[in-house]
């Protein structure tokens, strides 16, 4: 039941107290109480409906979020995958753009139009022109989160020195994996977010 259902259903009941409200003229006294009290329920109905609507009325007046731009460069279409589905299920709204390659993400970051909150990119990707990714986000102080299988320190060292703003190791378990997604979209998500 949605809540212009329950209005009109409140609707109804206020209306039928307000109906048996009025006493007949040779009304017996408990007839009176009774006519009262249902007057008094159709009061107190009537007030619970009006702050209803009130309340509704303010939920469709709220601006709806604006959702975080996230580019990601991405050249496994089954971790895109699930990075979408993982970001389309989480508390705030996410528009992912996507790019397969360094060269495709240069092309989405030389329209001045597209400002994403953040890159998350994969290293492999990276090897194949991420210093221009780099380059060209870190004027603009988009952070750039690498996102990689690799476990070698010589990986996440040269990600570092190129200009990320944090390694993240893909985690193998589906659990960890929607944890580490979840992590750098609330650490990095927002505007003016800064390292920790």
């Amino acid at each position: 039941m949605d809540a212009e259902e329950v209005l009109k259903l409140l609707e109804q009941r206020s209306k039928e107290r307000r109906d048996r409200a009025t006493p007949k003229a040779a009304a017996t006294p408990e007839e009176r109480i009774a006519a009262q009290i249902d007057s008094s329920m159709a009061a107190e109905l009537d007030a619970l409906i009006a702050e209803i609507r009130a309340k509704l009325s303010q939920q469709q007046q709220m601006p709806t979020p604006t959702p975080l731009e996230v580019l990601l460069v991405e050249d496994s279409t089954s971790d895109t995958g699930l990075i979408e589905e993982i970001t389309e299920h989480g508390s705030a709204p996410i528009r992912i753009t996507t790019a397969n390659d360094c060269s495709g993400a240069l092309a989405r970051l030389s329209d001045v139009r597209f400002i994403p909150n953040r890159v998350i990119a994969d290293m492999r990707v990276l090897e194949f022109g991420g210093l221009e990714l780099l380059k060209r986000c870190n004027p603009r102080e988009i952070p750039v989160v690498v996102f990689s299988g690799s476990i070698d320190p010589a990986d996440q060292a040269r990600a570092m020195r190129l200009g990320a703003k944090e390694f993240v190791n893909k985690p193998t378990a589906l659990d960890d994996y929607v944890d580490a997604i979840s992590g750098m979209i609330d650490k990095w998500g927002k505007p003016g977010s800064v390292s920790a």
